[in-house]
């Protein structure tokens, strides 16, 4: 390096390992007579320490940030030329319950439910060390299905049909489902109740519909019961062995029930207008 007018020169160094270093210097001038400069500085070098940060590769569920997952598979981001020498994991009382060498040896399957803290220790190579933490609850446990209790007609005339049920906790989300589509949403309130409002189906088609919950980690529960609905535009119906709901609307209408419903559950609701239900001997109970 030249030194300028002033008699000033500077040199950077590559990386240097921790330690403590006495600066040693040389000067050539252009007669190519080299001396030694004088020492002014004994310096020590400490390395910073390396970065490391820790997140959830995926905070399911219904918030993206309240750290409630069923999936504890973790990111960690590292510095260049640094790896992970331990990943440590306790439970909410801080006991530790298991180790991990590095992320690929990391068993997140292993995890029990509940609050989790996981410490990732990481060293570069100057062997310095840092570490970085993160809590969160794991919940991999589906709710209970829910359960579809009635279906009313609000409007008496089938272009709001409210859907009413229970569910197994507060803040789950309801799916309300008709042919693998999710239609309506609904939350569990605090007496377990939910109830859905649907103003999407068509009139004159009879409709399966069930229920799912979600919890607030993602977890899905099986299907409720399914509940047949069968929306009349006609003023002569007569029902079929799986309908549950009969809704006829504002006309005068007249239903006739000529088979024993399967599942022993049948509601007709006859809206506004005049209607007459009809009860056709089958030589059994209907």
């Amino acid at each position: 390096h030249n030194i300028d007018s002033d008699g000033n020169w500077s040199i950077v160094f590559p990386a240097l390992p921790k330690g403590t270093y006495t600066i040693k210097a040389t000067a050539e001038d252009i007669s190519f007579n080299i001396g030694t400069l004088e020492v002014k500085n004994i310096i020590t070098i400490t390395p910073a320490l390396p970065e490391v940060e820790v997140l959830l590769l995926e905070d399911t569920g219904t918030s993206s940030t309240d750290d409630i997952t069923k999936n504890p598979d973790l990111k960690v981001n590292v510095e260049e030329g640094s790896t992970i020498q331990l990943i440590e994991v306790k439970n909410e009382f801080g006991t530790l319950i298991e180790t991990f060498n590095s992320l690929e040896d990391y068993n997140s399957a292993a995890l029990p439910d509940g609050k989790l803290e996981i410490k990732v220790t990481i060293e570069n190579e100057f062997e310095e060390t840092n570490s970085d933490s993160i809590e969160f609850i794991l919940d991999t446990k589906a709710p209970e299905a829910p359960e579809i209790l009635d279906v009313v007609d609000v409007n008496s005339d089938m272009s709001l049909l409210r859907f009413e049920g229970k569910g197994s906790q507060e803040g789950n989300t309801i799916q309300i489902i008709v042919a693998g589509v999710v239609i309506a949403t609904a939350v569990v309130d605090v007496n377990g109740n939910w109830s859905a409002d649907i103003d999407s189906l068509d009139i004159g088609d009879i409709y399966d519909v069930l229920a799912k919950e979600v919890d607030v980690a993602g977890n899905i529960s099986e299907e409720s019961q399914s509940v047949s609905l069968h929306l009349s535009n006609v003023e002569s119906i007569t029902n079929v062995a799986n309908n549950d709901y009969i809704f006829t609307g504002e006309s005068n209408d007249k239903i006739s029930i000529n088979e024993n419903d399967s599942n022993d559950t049948l509601v007709v609701d006859g809206g506004e207008g005049t209607d007459t239900v009809d009860f056709i001997s089958l030589n059994e109970a209907v």
